[in-house]
């Protein structure tokens, strides 16, 4: 009997780590087919080069698209067997082209559908990611380009230069994706003008390709000939058969004899390529054990308040790799905490925003992140155009207010100073917002806490009250103080009133503010109470469910599990 118990054991064993193996082969079993527009030597092996620094962390195959695409079949097909052959069941196609306007575009999903079946058979359907422009990282290049010819916004115009247009609708189409990155272009510059123009491929249609490119030449030239410096930026892969016999260089040669500042580097060249492949991948992968990381975002003070934030997330080190970015949406501490996880293989992250609300630094983070492209500058920054580079995908949580456990926190911090209860006025003061209406939600989610706290305790205080300061905004402090005095001199008539700072850490500066008044305050947050650390961990591994496991793992999970409980109990039965 006791060698049939363990023989269970050891047929556990191997069901854990067929488990375990099987997360990590499910993880892998997507490949990623990298398809660029046919560029001429010189510019198919800038790709190539790019290709093989990607090829080295992923699963992937190469093929280039050319105006025949027929004749590119065999190209398609051996790099689609050699995905294949590498174990991918699934085909993500990561179209190295700016545009889905581009017409390799076009010639790429008619040939793809085709090759892709007859190799994995006719149900197999490949997954197209979107292409570059479609990523903040292309809007990053655009603005690193600017920052590095651009001295003088005010006395400048820019223009972008684009390329591949086959007919009038495809030049249409990309001149207006221009326009919206422009816009976002002026959020941060103010440049006399902005416009774009597009070039046509070499092998468009004559009369498309000669009444195209004249159009798109005056519209530079005519943009050059006004008072003030012009510049101008190719935003596209063209062609490149060598140095010379390139898109770049014709567009050099073209614009020599006017008084224009052209930039001198290739969109290929820039860092954010390799990021964009590697960030996409990382979109369409399941995470592999040990390939997830949580960022998390406190505000931030002296020392003591951030070692009393520190001593709170540090039992959680023990379980996920964890780094800390304190601040108000703030990019280099970020972007640092990001970099140190993905120094250690991170490929998702977590980001966690510890602020009272879930809207608190949402939009500022968000664009920071790449989740958002629509900049939100808090009043305490300055405009400031950088997004994170990097290449590990986020989702985010944050707002702990709403999380019906922190009346717990509260009320521990209530009865901590309280004598008398039914003479008590307790009074919950949070930073507040100067937005009105995000105030207004932020005071009812207040008086839904005050209210649990109520059925929880068993003391029964005399009131239990919220308030918010708006310590930001002067003239709605304003308005604040006067409600705050009027609670606390009603609670003082034939009472004691206790104030209970609201925040995550310490009191702020709320004896100042108050000063002259009657009150006694609990000089802590809510922080180190036990809810923030189990608020945390419930957030991230809400979040960890949606990331990084598949249902098929989740499955074997639950199976390894009951597997594990029937050992156990025969164990018990012999």
């Amino acid at each position: 009997m006791r060698n049939s118990f363990l023989f269970k054991i050891l047929i556990l064993l191997i069901f854990f780590n067929m488990a375990i193996y099987g997360i990590t082969a499910e993880a892998s079993q997507t490949g990623f087919l990298i398809v660029a527009g046919d560029r001429g030597a010189v510019g198919n092996e800038d790709i190539e080069k790019v290709f093989r620094r990607f090829s080295s962390e992923y699963p992937a195959a190469l093929s280039f698209i050319g105006w025949e695409e027929d004749k590119y079949s065999p190209y398609f097909n051996s790099a689609i067997k050699g995905l294949r052959d590498k174990g991918a069941a699934k085909v993500v196609v990561i179209p190295l082209m700016v545009s889905s306007h581009d017409p390799h575009f076009r010639k790429m999903e008619k040939l793809l559908t085709a090759q892709a079946k007859e190799v994995f058979g006719s149900g197999f359907n490949p997954l197209i990611a979107p292409p570059l422009k479609e990523s903040y990282l292309f809007d990053q290049i655009l603005f690193d380009h600017i920052q590095a010819i651009s001295k003088d916004p005010e006395q400048e115009r820019l223009v972008i230069a684009g390329f591949g247009a086959e007919t009038l609708e495809d030049s249409e189409k990309m001149k207006e994706e221009f326009y919206s990155l422009l816009n976002r272009v002026r959020r941060f510059w103010n440049f006399k003008e902005t416009t774009a123009a597009v070039f046509f491929h070499p092998h468009a249609e004559k009369k498309a390709r000669e009444d195209g490119g004249k159009t798109a030449l005056q519209i530079i030239t005519n943009t050059a000939a006004k008072k003030g410096r012009t510049l101008v930026i190719p935003m596209s892969i063209g062609m490149k058969t060598d140095s010379a016999m390139s898109f770049f260089g014709r567009l050099k040669a073209m614009l020599s004899e006017f008084d224009l500042t052209m930039l001198h580097e290739e969109l290929i060249g820039h860092e954010n390529i390799l990021l964009w492949l590697k960030k996409t991948a990382n979109q369409y992968n399941l995470a592999k054990p040990g390939e997830i990381g949580v960022v998390l975002m406190p505000h931030g003070s002296n020392k003591l308040w951030n070692d009393t934030v520190d001593k709170t997330i540090e039992p959680l080190k023990n379980k996920y790799p964890i780094e800390i970015a304190y601040g108000m949406a703030d990019y280099s501490t970020i972007q640092e905490a990001v970099s140190r996880l993905e120094s250690r293989g991170i490929k998702k992250i977590i980001f966690g925003r510890m602020y009272a609300l879930q809207e608190s630094m949402k939009a500022e983070s968000d664009y920071i992140l790449g989740l958002s492209r629509e900049p939100q500058i808090h009043r305490h920054h300055i405009a400031d155009f950088r997004q994170l580079r990097n290449s590990a995908v986020f989702t985010t949580f944050g707002g702990y207010e709403k999380d019906p456990d922190i009346a717990s926190a509260l009320l521990k911090r209530a009865e901590e100073m309280s004598r008398n209860p039914e003479k008590e006025t307790i009074l919950l003061i949070s930073h507040g917002s100067g937005d009105d209406e995000l105030n207004k939600k932020w005071l009812s989610v207040m008086g839904r806490n005050a209210e649990n706290m109520k059925k929880a305790s068993t003391k029964k205080f005399k009131s239990i009250k919220v308030a918010a300061l708006r310590e930001d905004w002067p003239d709605k402090m304003k308005d604040s103080l006067m409600e705050i005095k009027q609670i606390i001199e009603e609670g003082n008539r034939d009472g004691r009133v206790i104030i209970i700072p609201n925040r995550l850490a310490g009191s702020g500066f709320y004896r100042e503010v108050l000063d002259g008044l009657h009150f006694d305050m609990n000089p802590n947050g809510i922080a180190p109470h036990p809810f923030v650390m189990e608020w945390l961990e419930r957030e991230i591994q809400k979040a960890m469910g949606g990331i990084g496991v598949s249902p098929l793992v989740r499955q074997r999970k639950d199976d390894m599990e009951s597997a594990e409980n029937k050992v156990l109990h025969d164990k018990h039965r012999f």
